[in-house]
């Protein structure tokens, strides 16, 4: 758990949202390679905002730190049910996110 402290030297989410903006209306002209690159770049680059780490820190107390998708396995990290990418207005809406384990994840993500 973060530090409220911590909190402030976090930088703020509004420019990498902007970058990521940018980068779906240019992505026509794309290779999916560079595309992905970059989008990937960018989500390490939001995951380490303030208002990320207020939301990681929002849905693990919400779920006291066990997995929301009932596994009984304790959560270690967001998952949003809307992903990024689809709904960019989603990203920091507590009720898009869940908070779930590492297997859980990876099955989602399969």
């Amino acid at each position: 758990m973060l530090l409220a402290t911590e909190l402030f030297v976090l930088p703020p989410a509004a420019p990498v949202l902007e970058k990521m903006r940018k980068l779906k209306a240019r992505r026509r002209g794309m290779k999916s390679v560079y595309y992905r690159r970059e989008w990937f770049k960018l989500r390490k680059e939001l995951s380490r905002t303030h208002e990320s780490a207020l939301l990681r820190a929002q849905a693990s107390s919400r779920a006291q730190m066990w997995c929301e998708k009932s596994c009984g396995h304790y959560g270690s990290q967001p998952h949003h049910k809307k992903t990024v990418h689809s709904r960019m207005d989603l990203v920091f809406d507590l009720n898009n996110v869940l908070w779930i384990c590492q297997t859980c994840h990876d099955g989602v993500h399969q």
